[in-house]
């Protein structure tokens, strides 16, 4: 949570590690999100469109019909995986995301190189890093486009240990 993070909130020193990588970055105070779940988010994000453009079905429809899944699968919308590929960029993907691996497909998969799921995890986040850090480690020398998609905030949240003790409460919460 940003309120937790000093780099954003000037206060309680309890994450050198994510202030030491802003130093070197950019913070941002703000996010928006185009909708309030995921699929619609993904879609708001990888076309940098309004989702109210698309329709109904495409936004909310868990199992989208056929005609609109191959609508999809046609490159409509036009997404940025597309438009990566095209300027030469390793497009690849590492997540745990039902409309990303495939389980209900609707055509965010296109134009990646590789989709990695790791659905079958229990605890995802740790998963999923290892794969980004290999990865990285990996690619460092070529243009790439790496979308990591953790599922660990859905989760009841365990507190790793050593760190229940440790943590600063969050100004004004439990």
């Amino acid at each position: 949570r940003a309120d937790g993070v000093r780099a954003v909130t000037g206060t309680q020193a309890i994450t050198p590690n994510l202030d030491a990588l802003a130093a070197k970055g950019a913070v941002f105070t703000q996010a928006y999100s185009m909708a309030s779940w995921t699929r619609t988010s993904m879609l708001g994000m990888f076309t940098g469109e309004f989702v109210s453009r698309f329709s109904w079905e495409l936004n909310t429809a868990f199992w989208m019909p056929l005609p609109l899944r191959q609508k999809m699968y046609d490159r409509w919308p036009r997404l940025l995986t597309t438009h990566l590929k095209e300027q030469g960029y390793l497009v690849d993907a590492i997540a745990n995301n039902f409309f990303l691996a495939g389980y209900t497909p609707i055509g965010f998969d296109r134009n990646y190189d590789t989709v990695t799921d790791i659905r079958a995890q229990i605890w995802d986040t740790p998963a999923i890093t290892r794969g980004a850090v290999r990865y990285l480690k990996a690619n460092q020398k070529r243009p790439f486009f790496l979308y990591l998609h953790y599922d660990g905030p859905h989760a009841p949240y365990w507190t790793p240990p050593g760190y229940a003790v440790r943590g600063a409460r969050p100004p004004g919460g439990p």
